[in-house]
């Protein structure tokens, strides 16, 4: 499968044929036994599933304006999460172990199959760069496994501490890494019950869509689609105030007022709203129209007419 628009594929062969040519008859039934094996597992692992909602969130926050899909359970050697970022031509894939007993070498060690991705990466799907990262859910592992990584893969490969929870509020509470990234999404980023409406949302996006949904900016938006109020904020403001709207409010002595995510964000001494509706659908229209028509010159008179479009305030 071609990851990349106009992307030369190694002398046209499939990848199982790649495999098969280039690393041998063995390699090709380790990847056909451990494809069948991952999708046999992908159900119901809490540990694969937050850290896929990490990432795509995090890849999201890095970097919103490039083209990147986010993927498990792929046909690859080291799959149980590929974030792929078609504007660099960057792939990086993630194998999650949540045990006491990982090794790279030994009989069940899994330094081949890091070496094998690698090299399919480069030679078969022509990456300009490609990283193959274990996650380890227990701390002890993570550090041992960190100063033996093999030398034949060093180049490539790093390990990364994600540690397991069996719900969101723990995740949230836990794992600061995780919360940070979360925060970023949400309108009101100290509260912690906003911030879980907003992991489950983009969970039930995740186990709804994952298999035929790869874009991290689609996904995104079917997470937003089923949270009213709009928790969620996406970074991205297209959209401006028409000038006879921000006349109004700029007359407004102490207030300020801010376009998130495409919203009306405003503020008045402690009270702070949101209103939901966004500045390019009818309803934000019509209560422009309002605004303009009975022309408030005070902060109660401005806050009730915004407060009657529906929008959340504290």
């Amino acid at each position: 499968m071609v990851y990349v628009k106009g992307m030369n594929i190694a002398a046209n062969l499939t990848l199982d044929a790649f495999v098969k040519e280039s690393i041998g008859e063995d390699a090709l039934q380790s990847l056909i036994k451990q494809c069948i094996g991952g999708n046999n597992n992908a159900k119901g692992n809490n540990h694969e599933n937050y850290f896929a909602i990490y990432k795509l969130v995090k890849s999201f926050n890095d970097t919103p304006n490039d083209d990147i899909e986010i993927s498990s359970q792929d046909r690859a050697f080291v799959d149980d999460l590929v974030v792929l970022n078609k504007t660099k031509n960057s792939k990086i894939s993630y194998q999650l172990k949540d045990s006491k007993t990982v090794y790279w070498h030994k009989a069940k060690g899994i330094s081949p199959y890091f070496k094998r991705q690698y090299k399919i990466d480069m030679l078969y799907y022509h990456l300009k760069s490609s990283e193959t990262v274990l996650v380890l859910a227990q701390k002890n592992v993570f550090l041992l496994r960190s100063k033996d990584i093999p030398s034949n893969i060093t180049s490539h490969t790093r390990c990364m501490y994600f540690p397991n929870q069996d719900s969101a509020n723990k995740m949230l509470l836990e794992n600061s890494d995780f919360k940070n990234e979360i925060r970023k999404l949400c309108v009101t980023p100290d509260q912690t019950d906003k911030l879980e409406i907003i992991v489950k949302f983009l969970m039930g996006a995740w186990f709804t869509h994952n298999k035929t949904e790869k874009k991290i900016n689609r996904l995104l938006e079917l997470a937003k689609e089923g949270v009213q109020p709009d928790f969620f904020k996406l970074g991205i403001n297209s959209l401006k105030l028409d000038p006879q709207t921000s006349k109004i409010l700029d007359k407004i002595d102490g207030m300020t007022y801010t376009i998130d995510n495409n919203f009306l964000n405003y503020q008045y001494g402690d009270f702070e709203g949101i209103v939901r509706h966004k500045l390019d659908t009818p309803e934000f229209k019509l209560l422009c129209a309002t605004l303009t028509t009975q022309q408030p010159s005070d902060a109660m008179t401005l806050f009730s007419i915004l407060m009657g479009s529906g929008e959340s305030h504290d």
